[in-house]
């Protein structure tokens, strides 16, 4: 029976929005909603800004407290592939890196699902939700050089996309490689009008967001008895 659920990942889990003109935890969460309909208790140690590696320490000191987890949620991603837009503004001719590295970033989720395992429990993966780059970009460049941060991504917005793209296909590897629960969300919003879901800044789900997350979580453990792993 699955009786304590522990996630460990950034804002997207941890139910930030923003709304109001700033940003905010949105208490009804998806994970917050998935607790009441699976009946199961759900430790949320997700954080907002958190990239895989600071993830990975709080997974090691979180495990060496922690008792009695069933299963762990590993959701990473949105800010490792982000950059640090100020310094791209600034100098669009150098050679900017991400927050955390795609090959660095392998390697930290490799670790944490290393970590769990050697510990028997199970780990529970998702691909992330796609970024709308139109809505991201103005985002980012406000009070910034825009001509500046476009000069560095070529003129082509949708590298955006794509490179966060990279880290969540990156994701889908690990946990098929070593034979993860993997939730498609990616997909669910894909398939919709995305941008309705998304909030201003272009990357956090919005409430109604939260609500297909909640959905897609519910209907995977359904389906596949992931209450009783």
């Amino acid at each position: 029976m699955l009786e304590k659920l522990v996630v460990w990942g950034d804002s997207l889990l941890k139910g930030v929005i923003f709304e109001a003109g700033r940003y905010q935890i949105f208490k009804d969460n998806c994970m917050a909603q998935c607790a009441d309909y699976l009946g199961v208790k759900i430790q949320n140690r997700a954080r907002f800004g958190c990239t895989s590696s600071k993830g990975k320490e709080i997974l090691g000191k979180d495990l060496r407290q922690e008792q009695n987890i069933s299963a762990a949620i590993i959701e990473f991603g949105g800010n490792d592939c982000d950059y640090r837009w100020e310094e791209v503004a600034a100098n669009p001719n150098a050679d900017h890196q991400p927050n955390t590295p795609l090959e660095q970033f392998e390697q930290n989720i490799q670790q944490m699902i290393s970590a769990l395992k050697e510990r028997e429990i199970p780990v529970i993966m998702m691909s992330l939700p796609p970024i709308h780059s139109q809505r991201y970009f103005k985002w980012i460049t406000s009070g910034l050089n825009r001509e500046s941060i476009a000069q560095y991504l070529g003129d082509d917005l949708e590298y955006i996309y794509r490179h966060q793209e990279r880290y969540s296909l990156a994701l889908g590897r690990l946990a098929y490689e070593n034979n993860c629960t993997f939730i498609e969300l990616r997909d669910a919003f894909l398939v919709r009008n995305y941008s309705e879901l998304l909030c201003a800044d272009g990357i956090h789900p919005n409430k109604r967001g939260q609500a297909l997350m909640r959905d897609v979580f519910v209907d995977f453990a359904q389906k596949h008895a992931l209450a009783t792993i």
